[in-house]
């Protein structure tokens, strides 16, 4: 039901600086029951929850929801609208 496929998420701070939030991230959820995201300060939860919820853009990769991908988003938003 959603699967992520080589997730990369990188910021650049104020000075310029590269920071690397996510690297290469896959992931498979299971249709059912429940998904606990655990770890360090610093080390991506939340970019990944932006991500999934569609409040930030990723760098590379790809989200598959119900086997469509997000890239495919926009153009089936576009066709939506258009065909209303």
């Amino acid at each position: 039901m959603l699967e992520t496929r080589n997730l990369k998420k990188v910021y650049k701070t104020k000075k310029g600086v590269s920071v690397t939030a996510l690297n290469d991230v896959s992931i498979k959820f299971p249709e059912k029951g429940l998904v606990f995201l655990l770890g360090k300060s610093g080390s991506g939860k939340s970019t990944l929850l932006n991500l999934l919820g569609g409040l930030d853009k990723y760098d590379e990769g790809e989200i598959i929801i119900k086997g469509v991908s997000s890239k495919d988003f926009k153009q089936i938003l576009i066709h939506i609208v258009i065909h209303m």
